[in-house]
């Protein structure tokens, strides 16, 4: 019996008629002593995910807890979990400064801005602490104790883990001479190439405050490796006895660099077992990598240098085709410590049976990928404070140089691979496995063909196409691959996917426009929901490109609306339309005023300045329906501004509705055409409802070099209604459109 996978298709069984058992007696225990295991990432769409995640491929409290549970139930039957001590080592510190930053402020590291606190006060969690601060070492013993009261497993020991870094480098560590004191420094060395010894020494002195106390003579103190504590081990202080540790080791890292650490440290002082807890999972880019190998390499060394527990961060859930075989074999080899990849290749492969080979090819191909560009490639960038990029938070590095690892002909290697299973004699069930990994082959394949598509400047409507292609794929497909969707989704955002297109593709393919709830706080409004199309603009701030030709931004609100748009043309000479409409749901009796508020700019033009001549913008305002213009008496205002010279002045124009109480009319619409020759700003297009007790608006705010411009509205949906793929022909190069929109209060609230 083997578990490939979580979930009923990764389970592996030879049908038999009947089942004999010999009579005989044995046990076995494993062979790691402390917890171990994968950080499962499955949790209820937060608002990261709202942005950018289809409403499909979100997660809702029942399938979040699914999930989680279908991991937990496979790293069980994989043996993972815990026997004995359960050792936490998090960062200690992160909400210390909420809690004492105002009133104790020595006890955070002098900052190299000469401030106690954190070098950027929106990351608290991310401010350093005064290590050499004796009241700190009481006071972090005193709130120990609390937590170890109340029983919990993860009070084991003391944990004085640093906080993780926020961006600042070594200026965010203490620079008191307290703290400065405990380094130990060579010849030459600045501060912050070795801070080693002053974790050591914290550590040292927390134990010694934490022995001090009544029944805590022998407790242990957790120290972690990691940062700046893991390029080097200690010079001067000693690890003391009874401390448990934990390594962050970093994958890039050469194998003999990452056992000089685990031989210097165990010089030092440190135990005999500790916990092996890589990052190496978070190097992902929702495409076959080939890390598994060495994956499997890192943790067999931790193993043979005193590893007997692991934490492995994260298991992102991207199994099929992409991170299945390093997943299995990174579980069995906690199992089997001492067996090499190649066996567990072995056993995962055997579950396609004659195709195994086959199997064992597709997967060369990119191991060979990592093994022979990647990994040399990082080496070679890499900085005296590590890899340039396969670490967290990095991984984006690869993404940006895919284009030198990912190749047609690469991906066409591995297709053949899996052309070839499928010409093998296969078992029904072995068969089903082998066209799942063709499938996610299929996912592959176009997923690299949206990011060929991005770099293709030539064919600016390329990216929506094939994200179109990869989405719809998606769809058809979601609940054939053990893929969890909604975290690629938002780590592929991250990555540099084309968010905006994906949006566009998924509105084209019968998803909602932007829409969104919001409720009233005492502060205001805030947004309650909000669907991909929206909050894809407010998160990539990229831009959406519109192509050339007639486009229209269509909305409908309730009670007043206005857009802030910055229409930017890639070909200042190109003469289009550009079309803005407004439907306002209305009621008998109201009054409503449209205006409309723009300007053009030439700062994206600056060595065309002298050349741009600027015709003029056609402005129309118009109701939802032309007869209404001549019905209920509306004035429509035409205005077509002629400028031969640079024109940055502010144009306004207006209309004022009024329906009569007995209207029939339920929706009033405004339209703009814009036809610009140069950089159009549409600062302001806005709706008024004026009636008593009318006050609830939105803001909508445009992004361009310098940020953003915010104008109240009330808005209450939008989608793009030209995307018609048969429009593509006639269209050229595009304009950027960047929205963000935000409910705000206006009035009297």
């Amino acid at each position: 019996m083997r578990w490939l996978e979580p979930g009923a298709a990764g389970i592996v069984a030879a049908a038999r008629s009947s089942i004999t058992l010999a009579a005989r007696s044995w046990s076995w225990q494993h062979a790691y002593r402390y917890q171990r295991g994968f950080r499962g990432n499955w949790s209820e769409s937060g608002a990261a995910e709202v942005a950018v995640v289809p409403e499909p491929f979100r997660l809702d409290a029942a399938a979040a807890q699914a999930g989680k549970r279908a991991l937990e139930l496979w790293q069980r039957r994989q043996r993972m979990g815990n026997r004995g001590m359960y050792l936490r080592f998090h960062h200690a510190f992160s909400d210390w400064w909420q809690r004492f930053g105002a009133s104790e402020p020595d006890l955070f590291a002098l900052n190299g801005n000469g401030v106690h606190g954190p070098m950027d006060l929106s990351q608290p969690d991310r401010v350093k602490i005064n290590v050499g601060n004796p009241d700190l070492w009481v006071k972090v013993v005193d709130k120990y104790l609390l937590q170890y009261a109340s029983g919990h497993p993860a009070y084991a020991a003391l944990d004085t883990t640093e906080n993780d870094g926020g961006g600042y480098g070594v200026a965010e560590y203490c620079h008191t001479p307290e703290s400065v004191a405990m380094d130990e420094p060579l010849p030459g060395e600045a501060f912050g190439d070795h801070l080693t010894d002053r974790y050591v020494a914290f550590a040292n002195r927390l134990q010694t405050e934490l022995h001090s106390r009544p029944g805590f003579a022998d407790h242990p103190v957790g120290l972690q490796a990691y940062n700046e504590t893991t390029s080097a081990p200690p010079r001067r202080e000693r690890v003391q006895p009874g401390t448990k540790m934990q390594f962050v080791p970093r994958m890039a890292d050469p194998i003999s660099f990452t056992e000089g650490i685990y031989t210097g440290w165990k010089a030092m002082g440190a135990p005999d077992d500790w916990v092996y807890r890589p990052n190496d999972l978070n190097v992902k880019i929702g495409l076959p990598l080939g890390q598994d190998r060495r994956w499997v390499a890192m943790q067999k060394l931790g193993y043979l240098h005193g590893a007997r527990g692991s934490d492995h961060d994260t298991c992102y859930g991207f199994w099929s085709g992409m991170s299945g075989l390093g997943y299995y074999a990174l579980a069995r080899q906690h199992v089997e410590p001492t067996k090499s990849f190649a066996d567990f290749e072995a056993e995962y492969c055997a579950a396609f049976g004659a195709a195994a080979n086959d199997v064992a090819a597709y997967y060369a191909v990119f191991r060979s990928m990592f093994e022979q560009q990647i990994l040399p490639d990082d080496q070679a960038s890499r900085t005296k404070r590590g890899p340039a990029f396969l670490r967290w938070g990095r991984v984006g590095g690869v993404m940006s140089r895919y284009s030198n690892y990912f190749s047609p002909t690469a991906l066409a290697q591995a297709g053949a691979a899996l052309t070839r299973a499928s010409a093998r004699q296969l078992s029904a069930p072995q068969r089903q496995r082998l066209e799942r990994l063709q499938l996610a082959h299929r996912h592959t394949e176009l997923s690299y063909a949206l990011l060929q598509a991005v770099s293709d400047a030539a064919d600016p409507l390329a990216p929506y196409r094939c994200a179109y292609e990869l989405l719809q794929f998606r769809l058809q497909h979601r609940d054939d691959l053990t893929i969890n969707w909604q975290v690629l989704f938002s780590h592929q955002a991250e990555m540099g996917l084309p968010v905006a297109d994906l949006a566009a593709a998924w509105v084209e393919l019968g998803g909602t426009g932007i829409t969104f709830e919001a409720r009233t706080t005492d502060g205001g409004m805030e947004q309650t929901r909000g669907d991909w199309w929206v909050s894809a603009w407010s998160s990539t701030k990229g831009g959406v490109t519109v192509p050339n030709g007639t486009w229209s931004f269509d909305d409908t609100v309730h009670a007043g609306g206005a857009a802030s748009i910055h229409f930017h043309p890639a070909d200042p000479n190109w003469d289009g339309v550009y079309s803005i409409n407004k439907a306002v749901s209305v009621e008998p009796g109201a009054t409503y005023v449209f205006s409309y508020r723009w300007k053009r700019l030439l700062s994206d033009y600056p060595s065309q300045a002298a050349t741009l001549q600027y015709p003029g913008n056609r402005v129309r305002f118009l109701s939802a329906q032309d007869d209404l213009v001549q019905h209920q008496g509306q004035t429509a205002v035409f205005a077509d501004a002629n400028s031969s010279e640079m024109d940055t002045g502010w144009r306004t124009q207006q209309v004022t509705v009024r329906l009569p109480t007995d209207s029939p009319v339920r929706q009033l619409g405004l339209t703009v055409y814009i036809a610009p020759e140069g950089d159009t700003w549409i600062d302001e297009l806005r709706l008024d409802k004026l009636v008593p007790g009318i006050d609830r608006e939105l803001s909508i705010e445009v992004f361009d070099d310098n940020g953003p411009l915010p104008v109240d509205v009330g808005l209450q949906g939008v989608r793009d209604a030209v995307r018609a793929p048969a429009q593509w022909s006639d269209l050229k190069a595009g304009v950027d459109l960047r929205v963000l929109i935000t409910p705000v209060p206006v009035g009297g609230g």
